[in-house]
């Protein structure tokens, strides 16, 4: 591997080298084929390529074809919240529920070993956002996140892993949007900025674990209200001069509907650079030379400049420099108490909340009534997927029956769908008198798109119906707890996360066979 001098390189290849091209399952053989040629060129800096599960096969002879064909060390990327495939954990906020950092460093580690092995060599983890409720968050602890954060990226260097924390800055939104719809919003002024959302930053700055950063597309409205993060220069830089933040920034997608609504589909790519950010990260499904074009267009009309693209240029370079130094003494797999931490943390990670004086578990040779919500495309044995969710078909109805029949034979179950049909209500109703207890086994996970997490009113409208009479004995949730707000007064509630792993041990715990370790990690107000 040779570094690129940067008094060497054209300014057609700098133009290339601050987007960040992405590879997808779904891009074209002539995508690829181009990228291939910018690498043989030394003509590009990094290349986002989206681990998919699906395609597992694709994917690692895209990236090899990428290695191959590089003499530098260029930065292969891709988001892992959760990790890979089998190396997987509940999505997002997993670390969050579970106690102890060891735990995350094991993840960190875990993940990082994994990435090599795939040949990733950039990781856009650790999640630092804070949030009161959201499952795309460590949880709303300041200190609690940088603790757990700090872990993970200690793992992910021990690996040889670039770490890349988002979504800067991670300020605790006032509002409960989606920015892949559209912008964010936050009121906090600079100095509530530095104090608490830029905390876990400042932490891994101090011990040399932040390598690089993802912008956010939330406006800061008493910092700069006129864009914004990832296009707010104002914004972009208190982390560098106020926190001496050294590394290199990446824009969160500029494809993502809270940059395009307003500033279109093209211009993103130099505009955010000029801003400070030094990758731009777009992709649009019509091409990467056409994006490519789009910087050498932004650049010819003045939207960039010749002394922002040079600075992030050198930011690029020296992130692969970082890279090479951390690649030295990299370790190659993890010990057996690391892959055994690694494996329990979702397990390890259910919590419960039980009324004074009842007990956490119920009769095992009881007669109880399990009712199962599933996502409306789920059919049973017809269906292709048991969920409809991002994370690999965690929820699988089937098998957590299967579980119930193991550690409950005497009880039964019947399926509900998150928005049921006038015969499931109806079932539902009727169908759960005369039994020792009803058990409602519920669950939340947050989609792209999609907009704020949330139980449908005709959810709510039976479990309010049947609680006016106190039939539900327990609820078993997988995923937000906050959405439990919503619902009634329920004495004995166990919360899981985003994993199937989860899902049986949270039925393990209401049997007596487990112990629930874990912690929310934000408050929840039940009624």
């Amino acid at each position: 591997m040779k570094e690129i001098k940067f008094e060497e390189m054209s300014l057609k290849q700098k133009l290339s080298f601050v987007h960040n091209a992405t590879l997808n399952i779904w891009c074209t053989q002539e995508d690829e084929d181009y990228v291939i040629e910018l690498v043989k060129n030394r003509a590009i800096g990094s290349v986002w390529v989206q681990w998919s599960w699906v395609k597992g096969d694709l994917i690692r002879n895209r990236i090899k074809r990428i290695r191959d064909a590089a003499d530098y060390p260029i930065l292969i990327i891709t988001d892992a919240e959760s990790g890979f495939d089998d190396h997987r954990i509940g999505y997002a906020n997993a670390l969050g529920r579970v106690q102890g950092e060891k735990y995350s460093y094991a993840f960190g580690k875990k993940l990082g070993v994994v990435a090599r092995e795939i040949g990733y060599n950039v990781v856009c983890n650790p999640l630092l956002d804070i949030s009161a409720g959201s499952n795309r968050s460590l949880g709303s602890d300041i200190h609690e996140i940088a603790r757990l954060s700090k872990a993970q990226a200690r793992g992910m260097h021990d690996a040889g892993i670039l770490t890349v924390g988002k979504h800067y800055p991670s300020a605790l939104r006032e509002d409960a949007v989606d920015t892949h719809l559209v912008e964010g919003h936050c009121n906090q002024t600079e100095e509530e900025l530095l104090a608490t959302s830029l905390y876990a930053y400042n932490e891994l700055i101090k011990e040399n674990l932040l390598d690089g950063i993802m912008s956010g597309h939330t406006v800061m409205e008493n910092i700069d209200p006129t864009c914004p993060t990832s296009f707010s220069k104002k914004v972009l830089n208190i982390i560098r001069e106020k926190c001496g933040f050294e590394g290199f920034i990446i824009s969160d997608a500029l494809c993502m509907m809270g940059i395009r609504a307003k500033y279109g589909p093209l211009d993103p790519m130099g505009m955010c650079i000029e801003a400070g950010n030094d990758l731009a990260n777009m992709y649009d499904g019509k091409g990467v030379e056409r994006l490519q074009n789009a910087m050498e267009d932004c650049f010819e009309r003045g939207l960039l400049t010749e002394k922002e693209l040079d600075r992030a240029v050198k930011n690029i370079l020296r992130a692969q420099h970082t890279l090479m130094e951390l690649d030295k003494n990299r370790a190659r797999s993890v010990t057996e108490e690391e892959e055994y931490l690694a494996q329990n943390i979702d397990a390890d990670g259910v919590s419960a909340i039980v009324e004074d004086g009842l007990p956490l578990t119920i009769d095992r040779d009881g007669k109880h009534m399990f009712v199962i919500v599933a996502s409306n495309e789920y059919l049973g044995e017809k269906s292709q997927v048991g969920a409809d969710t991002f994370s690999g078909n965690w929820h699988r109805p089937d098998l957590i029956e299967s579980k119930i029949k193991e550690l409950f034979p005497n009880s039964k179950t019947i399926l509900m769908h998150q928005y049921p049909t006038q015969t499931q209500c109806l079932w539902v109703i009727n169908d759960t008198f005369g039994y020792d207890n009803i058990i409602f086994i519920t669950y939340s996970e947050f989609l792209a798109y999609t907009g704020p997490e949330c139980f449908t009113r005709r959810f709510l409208n039976i479990i309010n119906s049947m609680q006016y009479t106190n039939r539900v004995s327990t609820i078993i949730h997988y995923g937000n707890a906050k959405v439990m707000e919503e619902l009634p007064h329920i004495s004995r509630k166990i919360f899981g996360g985003c994993s199937q792993k989860s899902t049986l041990a949270c039925l393990e715990v209401l049997a007596g066979e487990r112990e629930a370790k874990g912690k929310l990690p934000y408050k929840v107000n039940f009624k």
